[in-house]
């Protein structure tokens, strides 16, 4: 069974801008393995439209597995694993087509979506230092939730075609690396107490 208390714990440490690099690489990374090969867009529209049915998937799979009972059986274990591989799957391929989107977008504006790391990163700082283990809902479920609502807000800036899409988008990924980092910490835990 997963110690979320201890989870948020190590989430809560404050992490650097190296940290939050390495963490959304990989994050990046793995969410490569949720883009299928025949893709349906890789315009901004497309991406954000195919990430928002994971969005939904990711802030159920973020509210279950923090109202799962805290009984130890098998069956328990086994439906908290594959919560944590949907929050896992989810993140993680969101996080790729809103970069994705960041990047396609910036072809077309004149910028890269490097540049808008160290945003992204201060971001997810922010979220973290607000963010308190005591919180109704939980910061993982909510930080799921607002940023599918930052994917929503991108949407409508790109069809509206307003500048303020990168700020949409920055806020989405930062939360979504967050998150991210949270399905990392939790998988850890929860190999270990298996062992």
């Amino acid at each position: 069974m997963t110690d979320l208390a201890a989870i948020y714990d190590e989430l809560g440490r404050r992490c650097t801008h190296d940290e939050f690099a390495g963490a959304y690489r990989t994050a990046y990374l793995r969410g490569e393995r949720d883009l299928a090969p025949s893709e349906p867009s890789t315009r901004p529209l497309g991406l954000l439209a195919t990430a928002v049915p994971r969005l939904i998937s990711l802030a159920v799979a973020t509210y279950a597995v923090h109202v799962l009972p805290e009984v130890d059986t098998p069956e328990r274990a086994a439906l908290e694993d594959e919560l944590l591989a949907t929050i896992d799957a989810t993140a993680a391929g969101s996080l790729r087509r809103c970069h994705l989107a960041l990047d396609a977008d910036g072809r077309d504006r004149g910028y890269t979506a490097d540049e808008w790391l160290p945003v992204i990163y201060n971001v997810a700082d922010d979220a973290l230092r607000r963010a308190a283990v005591t919180d109704d809902p939980p910061p993982v479920v909510h930080l799921s939730q607002d940023a599918a609502r930052w994917v929503a807000t991108a949407i409508d800036t790109f069809d509206r075609d307003a500048p303020t899409v990168t700020d949409a988008l920055a806020d989405a990924l930062g939360r979504l690396l967050i998150v991210c980092m949270f399905a990392d910490i939790a998988g850890r835990h929860a190999r270990a107490a298996q062992h």
